[in-house]
């Protein structure tokens, strides 16, 4: 608790010292940031915002061919698979497939990262009566906004062709 004296010149000293006049009120923490209300909404804003954003990265790249079976190398190096395949891209990259008796194709990749605003249009009747319901009260509801990193393209499918053709 602290004691209040009053000294002959009229001024307040608190228990810690402090002089104040009797004429000035206690001011408080909470009163200057209720005097703020810009400055409780940043606040408030700093606080809760990441929280609604969420962050993807899909290193997914499909790559198929006609016919199939050609050899996947990225930036000059194999995979050791061969088409139609699911391989992982982590940076921007040339994907070039070979095929036995056709010329080699190449194809370049890029990881792009790009702002996803909340766009609710899945949110159908048949959201509501399925399962999908949690899921999109997750990603559409508490986590609207996404960063998301992915490869463009998502997919490349290449025809081979020979050269008399």
């Amino acid at each position: 608790m602290s004691e209040n004296r009053t000294s002959s010149t009229g001024h307040h000293r608190s228990a810690s010292g402090h002089r104040r006049s009797a004429r000035e009120p206690r001011r408080s923490a909470w009163r200057s940031v209720a005097r703020a209300p810009i400055g409780f909404a940043l606040i408030a804003l700093a606080v809760c915002l990441p929280s609604c954003i969420s962050f993807a990265s899909d290193e997914r790249l499909f790559v198929a061919s006609d016919p199939p079976g050609a050899l996947i190398r990225v930036n000059g190096t194999s995979t050791g698979l061969v088409t139609p395949a699911l391989i992982a891209i982590t940076e921007d990259a040339e994907v070039e497939l070979a095929l036995q008796g056709y010329p080699n194709e190449l194809r370049r990749v890029r990881r792009v990262t790009h702002f996803d605003p909340p766009l609710f249009e899945d949110a159908g009747a048949a959201t509501f009566g399925s399962s999908l319901f949690t899921d999109w009260i997750m990603e559409d509801i508490l986590f609207p906004w996404r960063w998301l990193t992915r490869n463009e393209p998502t997919r490349i499918h290449v025809v081979f062709r020979t050269t008399d053709s």
